[in-house]
């Protein structure tokens, strides 16, 4: 990732995989001070998108059971942490409280919040 942040003149890069905190430690001590956001939500919902995904368990147990488990690393990772580098992130408040969610994350990754974020569906990015 860092190389094709870099081929893109990306100063910065974002994995959304779930599966990254299990290796929490090994990342600090790569990064050094990279920033956690922890964005969780109900696990209905988690198990209906992940069972319509095209790769993955397609069982509700196994789904949430891998939740469940990550869910509790998460939470022990937090404690470790610390807030100045981990922000726990509701989805319901992402999409209801979507502006003050917002500028929480900026606060935490230094980026200077920016009215235009809220239109995110508009870019090419999105589609």
């Amino acid at each position: 990732m860092d190389i094709y942040a870099e081929a893109n003149q990306a100063n910065a890069w974002l994995c959304k995989s779930m599966q990254c905190i299990r290796w929490a430690s090994q990342l600090d001590n790569y990064f050094k001070n990279h920033k956690y956001i922890y964005l969780y939500r109900d696990v209905r919902d988690v198990a209906l998108s992940f069972y319509k995904a095209v790769v993955g368990d397609k069982h509700f147990y196994f789904i949430t059971k891998q939740w469940a488990e990550l869910q509790e690393i998460c939470l022990e990772e937090k404690k470790r942490i610390g807030r100045d580098r981990f922000i726990s992130v509701s989805y319901e408040n992402l999409i209801s409280k979507t502006e003050p969610t917002l500028r929480s994350l900026c606060d935490l990754l230094s980026i200077k919040y920016q009215e235009d974020m809220l239109s995110f569906h508009h870019s090419n990015e999105a589609t």
